[in-house]
């Protein structure tokens, strides 16, 4: 979509009209939950988030002036959501933690492909926001680095250059742990 038929859709949905609100939400939840899920590698909460997501956007709808893509504004209401609920919760839930119980066959190959994952995800954390976005939206969503560049508003010269940098921190810093 380009940005004069988010704006009639999200103009259609501040005014009532339902069918622009399932609109909005059939095409927006997935992008969100799973930028979600890969942070909490949690079914439960993850589903908890993204409701959080949406209310919050859906009071705020009215107020929002997007130049494009709600996808941005999105994924920083979701990051800050994430942020906000970790500040909240000081222990860590047992469940949380156990996703499955391993094979004795898989058990070795599960625990190094966790443990990589994890390795990755801290390294990312350490990357500024909007480094960790583009790297979202590249790598996890497989965007190009056109559609990222639109979404983001940036060159897509730009975009392929803050990749790189960012990709080239990530190895530094895995190769530092």
């Amino acid at each position: 979509m380009d940005s004069t038929e988010w704006k009639i859709l999200i103009e259609k949905a501040t005014n009532g009209d339902k069918e622009a609100e399932d609109t909005l939400f059939g095409t927006l939840y997935r992008p969100v939950w799973r930028y979600l899920m890969r942070r909490t590698n949690d079914h439960d909460l993850t589903d908890d988030l993204t409701q959080d997501v949406f209310l919050k956007w859906h009071r705020n709808l009215a107020h929002i002036e997007l130049q494009d893509s709600p996808l941005p504004y999105l994924f920083t209401v979701a990051r800050n959501t994430l942020i906000d609920h970790r500040r909240k919760k000081k222990t860590i839930s047992l469940e949380s933690l156990h996703h499955d119980i391993p094979n004795a066959q898989d058990e070795q190959s599960q625990i190094l492909d966790r443990e990589s994952r994890n390795e990755i995800e801290h390294a990312l954390l350490r990357l500024r926001p909007e480094e960790q976005l583009i790297i979202e939206l590249s790598v996890y969503e497989h965007h190009s680095a056109k559609e990222v560049a639109h979404l983001l508003k940036k060159s897509e010269v730009s975009i392929r250059q803050i990749k790189h940098r960012a990709l080239e921190k990530i190895k530094t810093i895995l190769s530092h742990q």
